[in-house]
């Protein structure tokens, strides 16, 4: 085996190295951090732990497109810092090895790296979005809460309560009921309690002290009133919502949808199969269009910018590999940022607001990468 490739071998080592233990910490933090916003309106109805593991696996997708280079960038920055710390540039510099052997290992990781993302970005994502959508919903549908003061709507019911106690009793209570058009009714109550069962699909009203005002043009006016002193009423819901109809948002649909609308003409007409679309606003998909494949090859950009700075480092500089990934992490995010905004306002072309901020990265790393191949690594 030649001295190059025990090399390459040697640096890549330390490069998956460093970037799988920053991957476990900032995949754990994304995950916990989405799912935490996504369910913290449905916590306190009792989300299960089965409904917590399905929305972190749906968000695995969602949030490696962004985890993968951002850790790779970290190991990149500890790996080269490391071998710089250790003095090992300086026995390669020896050897007469240059900038660009050490860019070799880096750039082949970044390949593999490319297509992972790839796989996650342009396949993986826009289905996850969509099943994470129907389960939040089968969840909420799971476990409705009754908020006080707000009118709740269970397909032609309508729910209402004025006020709740810490247990969970219901006072003055209201329910509109038109499931039969030909005999509608309203309850009112003064205390009411609710239970879901989840088996059965199933919400079941206790309520306590009341009346049922009958709307049913047949019935006479005696029996267009009816008190009762405790009633159960009861109805079931469809927990397993299906989500109609192609979605309009671009980032919730498939590359190959988001490909098909950017080749239909400015002049044309819409397909019938895409009429959900926003016709005005078609630089919206493109943009996420490219944001995909801008996003994708973040991991090929990275080692042109980190391997020169993680050669800077020395040896009492441990934390600084994690200050300046975060710095570059940063500072991409903020030019994307205002490349989209530029692109929102069309004072930018669609895929010129996505890559923006990847061509920031490669005409900074230049001199850089200069630098050091004339420094001698």
């Amino acid at each position: 085996m030649s001295q190059p490739t025990i090399l390459y071998r040697y640096i890549a080592r330390e490069i998956i190295s460093f970037s799988f233990v920053a991957l476990l910490m900032i995949t754990v933090v994304l995950v916990a951090g989405k799912i935490g916003r996504e369910l913290a309106p449905l916590i306190a109805m009792g989300v299960s732990l089965r409904d917590v593991g399905a929305m972190a696996l749906l968000a695995l997708p969602m949030v490696l497109s962004y985890a993968i280079p951002i850790a790779f960038a970290f190991g990149l920055l500890a790996a080269y810092g490391r071998l710089s710390g250790d003095l090992e540039i300086a026995a390669m510099r020896a050897s007469g090895l240059h900038i660009g052997h050490l860019l070799v290992p880096a750039l082949a990781t970044g390949l593999v790296l490319t297509l992972a993302i790839g796989k996650f970005s342009l396949d993986l994502e826009a289905p996850a979005r969509a099943e994470a959508r129907v389960r939040l919903r089968a969840i909420a549908v799971q476990t409705p809460e009754i908020v006080p003061g707000q009118f709740h709507t269970f397909k032609s019911r309508v729910l209402m309560a004025d006020s709740k106690d810490e247990d969970g009793t219901l006072h003055d209570v209201f329910i509109s009921d038109y499931t039969d058009p030909t005999r509608p009714f309203e309850v009112f109550a003064d205390r009411g309690n609710i239970l879901v069962n989840k088996e059965a699909a199933e919400i079941q009203l206790e309520l306590s002290v009341g009346a049922i005002h009958l709307f049913d043009k047949m019935a006479t006016s005696e029996d267009r009133r009816i008190s009762f002193e405790t009633m159960r009423y009861g109805f079931r819901f469809n927990n397993k919502p299906e989500v109609k109809g192609l979605p309009w948002r671009p980032h919730d649909m498939s590359t190959e949808l988001l490909r098909e609308i950017m080749a239909i003409p400015p002049e044309a007409a819409v397909p019938k199969h895409l009429r959900y679309i926003k016709v005005n606003k078609r630089y919206r998909y493109a943009m996420e269009y490219h944001r995909r494949y801008a996003t994708a090859v973040l991991p090929i950009l990275f080692p042109l910018l980190c391997v020169p700075l993680g050669l800077r480092r020395h040896r009492h500089s441990n934390s600084s590999g994690a200050l300046i990934c975060l710095g570059i992490i940063f500072c991409y995010y903020t030019v994307y940022g205002f490349g989209a905004s530029l692109g929102e306002k069309q004072e930018l072309a669609p895929w010129l607001s996505s890559w923006l901020a990847s061509a920031l990265l490669i005409l900074v790393s230049i001199p850089l990468l200069v630098r050091a191949n004339r420094s001698g690594l």
